[in-house]
């Protein structure tokens, strides 16, 4: 398609047949401006390749049918959540879905959303598997206690990246040294 004459580009059935080609709904880039508009070709992009709506137009990229479609693509391919509208990384039954398929997205997550008590508790279930992830929690839960005490329960190393607050609250520590003294004497018990 990049090759392809401003006759071409403009054309809507070269068009959809380039992009609804496996892997080549990229090829949306080349497609003239108003066929980056209509929603068939846009679908047919983002169903082949996700990463294709950041050449979609504007209104579109924010259109629930689509949205649809792109969740569908992104719990095949949860890399190109980055790529995802601002406008949709904020939405929060695609964020979920994405950040259950995959606990990495939530470095993408908009920060309107992370403060969301349902994300919040996905988060903890997925700090449970990857500690390492606690580095992208937003500062809201790295200064809540009770989730830094339930994702320190998990982790000790998660500790590391808890507010400074948290650090210098003395009964913060000892709640928390009081929580690993019972999960201790459970273990000692088994």
């Amino acid at each position: 398609m990049q090759y392809a004459s401003e006759e071409l580009r403009a054309d809507k059935k070269v068009v959809l047949t380039a992009v609804a080609v496996r892997k080549k709904g990229r090829r949306l880039q080349a497609a003239s401006q108003d066929l980056r508009d209509n929603k068939q070709i846009v679908l047919a992009a983002v169903t082949n390749q996700s990463d294709a709506l950041q050449y979609a137009s504007k209104e579109l990229q924010v259109d629930t049918s689509l949205k649809l479609a792109l969740l569908a693509a992104l719990t095949k391919e949860i890399w190109l959540f980055k790529y995802v509208p601002p406008e949709l990384q904020g939405d929060p039954k695609i964020v979920l879905a994405v950040v259950r398929k995959d606990d990495g997205a939530l470095q993408y997550v908009s920060k309107k959303l992370q403060v969301d008590d349902e994300l919040k508790s996905t988060l903890l279930a997925a700090l449970t598997r990857k500690r390492e992830l606690f580095k992208y929690v937003p500062p809201e839960f790295q200064g809540d206690k009770n989730f830094v005490l339930a994702a320190v329960q998990n982790c000790a190393k998660a500790l590391q990246y808890a507010s400074t607050t948290c650090k210098e609250n003395k009964k913060f520590y000892w709640q928390l040294s009081l929580n690993n003294l019972m999960i201790y004497n459970m273990q000692q018990k088994h």
